[in-house]
């Protein structure tokens, strides 16, 4: 799976320098509003050895989910199976846009885990990108992007409801 193909789906990618994160890095503020799918843009990108990351949310379709510690690997390791790639630490599966979280923020991590919902304001980097340390992203499952299961919804609602728990709990009562 490569860039062109992806933008060819309606995703809209955003270039960065080479071992960068930062969608802003090449292209400055409003960097959401650079990312594209247009295939000429995409292609003189991806000609300079660019890291690419994919703008997550409404206008590409996509949400990613992936894990940051051994705990989320353990949460996450029944996850459906759909389109997936390796970064430097994780696995990040990509699933389609879910109008389910249209009232979440960008993202939510408990537990590990990382819910990336974009709204169109957060990227996740993608392959072929090179990370900050060297390692190379790569296609692990090149499977179609799979709506997301019941069973993936449900166990959302469960960590965002043990985080607001335990953040309500953590809060000093003002009198």
């Amino acid at each position: 799976m490569n860039v062109l193909e992806l933008s060819s789906l309606g995703w809209h990618l955003i270039a960065m320098q080479k071992g960068s994160k930062n969608p802003g890095s090449l292209v400055g503020e409003a960097w959401q509003t650079k990312a594209t799918s247009d295939a000429t843009t995409i292609k003189t990108w991806a000609d300079l050895g660019l890291n690419f990351g994919v703008l997550l949310g409404p206008s590409s379709g996509v949400i990613d989910v992936e894990y940051d510690s051994d705990e989320g690997e353990a949460i996450l390791a029944n996850a459906a199976p759909t389109l997936s790639y390796k970064s430097a630490k994780s696995l990040h599966r990509i699933y389609k846009w879910d109008s389910r979280f249209e009232h979440e923020r960008a993202n939510f991590g408990h537990k590990g885990t990382e819910w990336r919902f974009g709204q169109n304001k957060a990227q996740s980097v993608i392959p072929p990108s090179i990370h900050e340390s060297g390692a190379q992203y790569e296609w692990v499952d090149l499977l179609p992007v799979a709506e997301l299961p019941a069973e993936m919804w449900e166990l959302f609602q469960t960590l965002k409801a043990e985080k607001e728990h335990t953040t309500a709990r953590e809060r000093p009562v003002s009198i």
